[in-house]
């Protein structure tokens, strides 16, 4: 019915009253804290409005972080207006108990930045260290997804060392090999957020055999690329590791 107060000017009535629908939005109140509020579910718990600010204002924060580290635009209305689209409605709720519904700090994220899948990898020998009287090595790929949703159609290929030659039949979960490349069918690598049981690791192993001489200070490289259907992909990444001496074991006689 009054607009804003202007110092110590008394606020003006408006010509006629404005209708807004309010609340907003809706957030988790009835926090355990240690002296406030009443003992409820064996500790003293914090109801109200101011309650349920903070909540807001920690999620408005994450979303702020999350859209600066993603360089999203994100401004004081965009932030209301995603609050609000991305909200959970209440069962005992309408627009004008709980407004939208109850604010959900993972659907604000992905609405500003859809989840992705992120992939990283590595790669071991066995035996390690490679010594230089090797005749077989041993390879495991170990492919991790970090993200929060799963990475589709995974294809995973590895370009052996050129001192080697790839041991027929070798390459775990149907790996073959053609021109000294190692190439694995497409598959699924579940993320962090969907895996349920599932792992988000995956691994997968070949065998090669040393055909050229290789002696102390060789370097032996695999090289390893990953695609996948969501474009997160790693190109041409190589894991390299160094040949030793070969060790020389004298007789100790015992007396």
């Amino acid at each position: 019915y009054y607009q804003r107060v202007n110092g110590a000017t008394p606020a003006a009535p408006f010509a006629s009253p404005e209708v807004r629908q309010k609340p907003d939005i809706a957030a988790t109140d009835g926090g355990c804290t240690t002296f406030f509020g009443g003992p409820s579910g064996g500790c003293y718990r914090f109801y109200g409005t101011s309650a349920a600010a903070p909540h807001t204002a920690a999620v408005a924060a994450l979303m702020w972080e999350w859209a600066t580290q993603n360089s999203q635009t994100l401004n004081q209305s965009s932030a209301r207006q995603t609050l609000k689209d991305t909200a959970t409605s209440l069962a005992n709720g309408g627009p004008t108990i709980s407004g939208s519904g109850l604010i959900n700090a993972q659907a604000a994220l992905n609405e500003i930045t859809p989840p992705a899948p992120k992939l990283s990898a590595s790669i071991t020998a066995l035996p390690y260290p490679v010594r230089s009287t090797t005749n077989l090595i041993t390879y495991t790929i170990n492919l991790i997804n970090s993200g929060a949703v799963s990475a589709t159609q995974v294809v995973i290929s590895n370009t052996i060392p050129p001192q080697t030659t790839y041991l027929s039949g070798s390459a775990s979960n149907g790996g073959s090999e053609s021109g000294g490349v190692i190439t694995w069918p497409p598959t699924t690598l579940p993320g962090q957020q969907n895996r349920a049981a599932a792992s988000n690791q995956l691994i997968r192993t070949f065998v090669v055999s040393v055909t050229s001489p290789i002696t102390s200070g060789d370097t032996l490289t695999n090289t390893l690329s990953v695609n996948s259907a969501e474009n997160v992909n790693i190109n041409q990444q190589p894991f390299s590791e160094f040949v030793d001496p070969t060790f020389i074991y004298l007789p100790v006689v015992m007396k």
